[in-house]
């Protein structure tokens, strides 16, 4: 029979989550699709502060490497702080299977 053992992970840190905030924007339960594949291309979208700044104000960033293990490419969404405390306001990301454009949702929790 032949070792049916796992490889070890692979682990990459995109970005800190926000350790000064009592509402997590990050990985909830309830959050729907912040990481997917397509066209063998991994995408990934989060809250994170800005590389070297302050922990104030948080902003989307997105994501995406090759597979299996390319190095990540980061765009941040810098002209939109996101300053509510309100972990509805997950960050989502769908990718159109017809021309592979990335859609992102973000910060629509209770708002006009």
């Amino acid at each position: 029979m032949a070792d049916a053992r796992l490889l070890e992970p692979s682990v990459t840190i995109l970005g800190l989550e926000p350790s000064h905030r009592a509402c997590s924007l990050n990985g909830n339960s309830f959050q729907q699709d912040a990481i997917a594949s397509f066209n063998g291309w991994q995408y990934a979208v989060l809250y994170t502060s800005s590389a070297g700044g302050p922990p104030e104000p948080l902003y989307v960033h997105l994501g995406r490497r090759k597979l299996p293990n390319g190095p990540w490419q980061i765009l941040s969404f810098d002209d939109y702080p996101q300053t509510a405390d309100d972990s509805h306001n997950t960050a989502q990301l769908g990718v159109c299977h017809g021309d592979g454009t990335v859609h992102v949702s973000f910060d629509h929790h209770c708002d006009v």
